[in-house]
């Protein structure tokens, strides 16, 4: 980092991580990444309240305390659903939150279309402890799904709190449960939200990701 003119990074967290550990704040240049809203279709809410969780470092990403937050709240008619990749290697931490639960589906491994896991659900919740980013929420805006994330989530620099997802404590369950609860208690506010997140997800685009960046590159060679 000392010998670098410039640094990129995706988020403010991102960035104030690197400064915190003694970066200069001048060489960091923020650039949140992009989605192809075209390979995510807006759909109607499922016929059940459905959460997904979509994370392949569940550990990192708090897993435990949705599912905390999720087993506490017993609600009716509703799922959740955990597409994690690593599932195996932390079954003694999640084995007594998810196995015989009949509300909560786990996907671990490859999954070839991950748009379906998108159009089976209500909201997209990803409580990380630390996350540069996370692109599965702008994944999930651009399918139209309100987001619940965490403060040191990296694209909650693209979420304005009760507009188009909701901002929360790390390690905060209690607020995870409440966020949760409005939602499915409250389905025309969920689908306001949606709109609202997908309307976000097309101003974020790979195009203007790639001209950020080339902004930055004519910014190095000015320099």
């Amino acid at each position: 980092y000392s010998t670098t003119d410039y640094i990129t990074v995706p988020s403010t967290f991102t960035k104030n991580s690197l400064v915190n550990n003694g970066v200069n704040k001048d060489k960091i240049v923020n650039i949140p990444l992009g989605v192809n809203t075209d390979n995510f279709e807006y759909t109607d809410s499922p016929d059940e309240f459905t959460v997904l969780f979509f994370g392949g470092a569940p550990i990192r990403k708090g897993l435990i305390y949705l599912l905390e937050a999720w087993n506490e709240l017993r609600l009716e008619n509703a799922n959740l659903i955990v597409k994690t990749g690593s599932y195996d290697k932390y079954k003694t931490v999640y084995k007594k939150y998810i196995e015989n639960n009949d509300n909560i589906e786990l996907i671990s491994g490859y999954m070839e279309n991950i748009t379906k896991l998108y159009e089976r659900s209500s909201v997209l919740v990803l409580p990380s402890l630390q996350d540069g980013f996370g692109m599965v929420v702008l994944e999930a805006m651009a399918s139209g799904l309100p987001v619940v994330v965490s403060e040191n989530t990296g694209s909650k620099d693209i979420i304005n709190d009760g507009e188009n997802g909701y901002i929360v404590p790390i390690r905060d369950k209690e607020s995870i449960k409440d966020k949760i609860k409005y939602l499915y208690d409250n389905p025309d506010v969920s689908s306001v939200l949606g709109n609202n997140a997908k309307k976000t997800a097309e101003k974020y685009s790979w195009d203007r990701y790639g001209r950020k960046m080339m902004e930055a590159y004519h910014k190095c060679i000015d320099y």
